[in-house]
């Protein structure tokens, strides 16, 4: 079936661009900063993006990792 697939021009040349994007992709440095969250005082809220779909919340004292993207529940853990 895959032979099959690749005899059709259209096909074949996304299957090329995408193949160089992934090399290109996974030989080039990545660019950028990281940031250690600056830890706010009670009273006060912060929000700090950790990536994809994950935050770092501080309120009132209290720290709280909120991660969505796990397999079968949320996870939030405090402390």
């Amino acid at each position: 079936m895959i032979k099959a697939t690749l005899r059709n021009p259209a096909l074949r040349k996304r299957a090329t661009q995408f193949g160089r994007l992934v090399r290109h992709s996974a030989v080039t440095p990545r660019a950028g900063s990281t940031y250690k969250p600056q830890l706010v005082h009670n009273g006060e809220l912060g929000v700090t993006f950790i990536g994809h779909a994950a935050f770092f919340v501080q309120m009132g004292g209290l720290n709280v990792t909120i991660d969505p993207k796990t397999i079968f529940r949320p996870l939030i853990s405090c402390w």
